[in-house]
């Protein structure tokens, strides 16, 4: 079994669609009170998601720490199971409201802290200053879009190319020999849904290989142009209909697309290898490239198409995390505005108190 204390994941990506999140799900963790920070940029809700890191450190929790695409040295959240914490950022564009306030889930205001006066007075800059970021984002946004279609064309292609009944195959054997022993149940497991992985201002960041830790580990290698969404689809359903729990892990850069399956009941994991989130051979079970489920013949007369849009589609992602930079900087100029305006010695006394009570009641 997987024995990482911490592990390491986005609820958030810049994907080809815009922005996408799994935030929602929190509120459905019945097991663990969500704490929601509110507040504008630099007000120190990333800080204060660290401390409380900090303090849950001390009583050797398992937890998995949320890490922000926009800003990959900050973070979104930390959520401690063992500890019955959940302590989110809940401001756009990953916006969190309480489902059971105050009986479960609440709100810690940090913009209770700040100088009205002194940010009226830069209310011209700021607005400004957010118009300059969205654009940027925007452009980000458009290049995904722009390498999502030349992916889909990839997609198409490789399709064409591809001797289905073998892949059925295959996913049958798999999941018979990952669930042998098990049978169906009336009570259905739970999922639970993130990204190992995210294209920020910084690169493509993230690793699969801190999620799977020492579980068994069945790797599928792709390449560009195919993946094992299908196939992961059908592990995790059947999972789900034998009452064993699991962690559903998508694309960064496509959130429709499934790219690992974790079943934590049984320690083990199916992931999917490539040149963008690769998995070391040796620490697989079991390892498969997809590419033997393909007629050469008929791709061939497509090769040259493929290695052009590669090329395109990395040229593409470039670009956007170029815009995704220009739009941090400018969310640091944001910053130093607010954080001029903040009363810190004040918001750190009331921090302080406010986790001891989250951490130990």
């Amino acid at each position: 079994m997987a024995n990482y204390n911490k592990r390491h994941i986005y609820l958030g990506g810049n994907t080809r669609k815009g922005f996408a999140g799994f935030y929602n799900q929190l509120s459905n963790i019945d097991s663990c009170n969500l704490y929601i920070l509110k507040g504008g940029p630099g007000t120190g809700k990333s800080t204060f998601i660290k401390k409380v890191i900090s303090e849950l450190d001390a009583t050797d929790c398992m937890m998995d720490i949320i890490h922000c695409s926009g800003d990959p040295d900050s973070l979104d959240g930390v959520i401690c199971r063992d500890a019955g914490v959940i302590v989110i950022d809940g401001t756009s564009p990953h916006s969190v409201d309480p489902y059971c306030a105050g009986a479960r889930d609440n709100i810690i205001n940090l913009g209770d802290f700040w100088d009205c006066d002194r940010l009226r007075s830069y209310k011209h800059n700021i607005a400004d200053l957010m118009f300059d970021k969205q654009v940027y984002y925007q452009r980000a946004y458009s290049y995904l879009a722009a390498a999502g279609n030349i992916y889909d064309d990839s997609n198409y292609i490789v399709r064409a190319s591809t001797e289905t009944e073998k892949i059925n195959l295959f996913t049958l054997e798999l999941t018979s020999e990952i669930f042998n022993g098990f049978a169906e149940q009336s009570v259905h497991g739970k999922d639970f849904a993130f990204f190992a992985t995210a294209i920020t201002p910084a690169g493509y960041r993230g690793d699969i290989g801190n999620l799977v830790g020492d579980y068994k580990t069945y790797s599928i290698k792709t390449f560009y142009g195919i993946n094992a969404s299908a196939i992961l689809k059908t592990v995790r359903n059947k999972a789900l209909c034998c009452g064993l729990n699991t962690q559903s892990i998508y694309c960064g850069f496509d959130s429709d697309v499934l790219e690992h399956v974790i079943i934590p009941d049984i320690g083990v994991a199916v992931v999917t290898s490539n040149s963008y989130h690769a998995v070391d051979a040796t620490d697989s079970y079991y390892d498969y490239p997809l590419d033997g489920f393909l007629c050469e013949y008929s791709l061939y007369s497509a090769k040259d198409d493929l290695k052009y849009n590669n090329i395109r589609f990395d040229e593409l992602l470039d670009r956007a995390m170029r815009a995704l930079n220009r739009a941090r900087i400018k969310h640091a100029e944001i910053e130093k505005i607010y954080i001029s305006a903040m009363d810190f010695e004040s918001l750190n006394m009331y921090c302080d108190k406010v986790i001891s009570e989250i951490i130990h009641g």
